[in-house]
């Protein structure tokens, strides 16, 4: 941060974004590196570098669950990623339920994005575009799944596929979330 205040790129009016942009940097950095570093250990590098690209571009626009402070984040974020690579290395998956999950997701996606985070809400253009954006990702990384069993790279077919399960749990987890939090405040204004 020194460095961007030296070269006069960051002031008073600005260094809470650049500090943010920073943190995600960093976070975004080190979410690569544990997913790879897990995919190594079970045996693939590149199946955590697959991982992590198809869930963070998808997951941008997408949304989803966001924990209530920076520890649980953490902690969801490296215990869901364990979970889905162990499910990449260990768990058979049939054909019909990729197929039928698939659809799923992309029925999901379609209906249910952009799901918002309370910190940035979106106005309508910005919904509008994020919609857009996760449906033609999800289309995009549906392509790249089927290229891959094509291809009979069954290990990476699955690694897209879980990455988007892993958004799509997100998403079904934040409008859980949501759903729980309208239901508690209606139960309270009608006692």
């Amino acid at each position: 941060m020194n460095l961007f205040e030296k070269a006069g790129l960051v002031n008073e009016t600005n260094d809470m974004i650049v500090k943010t942009g920073i943190t995600r940097l960093e976070n975004l950095l080190l979410d690569f590196l544990f997913a790879s570093i897990l995919s190594c250990i079970l045996g693939n590098f590149l199946v955590g570098i697959l991982f992590e690209f198809c869930y963070m571009v998808l997951r941008i626009y997408a949304g989803g669950y966001h924990a209530s402070t920076p520890k649980k984040c953490l902690g969801f974020t490296y215990s869901s990623t364990l979970a889905c690579m162990i499910i990449i290395f260990i768990l058979p998956i049939t054909k019909y339920i990729y197929a039928v999950l698939i659809a799923v997701f992309i029925g999901t996606i379609f209906l249910m994005t952009p799901i918002q985070s309370e910190n940035k809400p979106l106005n309508n253009t910005e919904k509008k575009v994020y919609h857009r954006n996760s449906v033609c990702i999800a289309v995009g990384e549906t392509g790249l799944f089927v290229l891959f069993l094509l291809w009979e790279k069954h290990l990476y077919a699955k690694t897209v596929f879980m990455s988007m399960a892993l958004v799509v749990t997100g998403l079904l987890m934040e409008i859980a979330k949501k759903k729980v939090a309208h239901f508690q405040v209606k139960k309270n204004t009608d006692s």
